[in-house]
């Protein structure tokens, strides 16, 4: 895992213990809209900055997904601008109470 903050995987790790469940997953967000690609490598720990960025376009159709990892398929944890952005592929990401790209829950 890459840190952008210059730090090693390891402080990105222990970074991130705090948001693992027993089994070193974690919950992520993406938010989306008609204008957003739902199968991006850009997610959050933030569900507030993930309804931002479903609503940044003046959308019609806001959305977040709500979605698992395991901390092992992050790519890199990235803390700038005031987010918490997980980077994961998207084969990686585990969609949470069954909801799938077409079927999300409205914010």
């Amino acid at each position: 895992m890459y840190n952008y903050n210059g730090k090693d995987k390891q402080d990105s790790i222990n970074k991130l213990k705090k948001y693992m469940d027993k089994d070193n997953n974690i919950i992520i967000y993406r938010g989306i809209n008609e204008h957003t690609n739902p199968h991006g490598y850009s997610w959050t720990l933030d569900i507030k900055k993930a309804e931002w960025f479903a609503r940044r376009f003046f959308s019609d159709a806001p959305s977040v997904i709500s979605a698992k990892c395991y901390i092992g398929d992050v790519i890199a944890y990235i803390t700038d601008r005031d987010e918490e952005e997980i980077v994961i592929h998207p084969d990686d990401v585990k969609i949470l109470d069954g909801q799938d790209y077409l079927s999300r829950a409205s914010v």
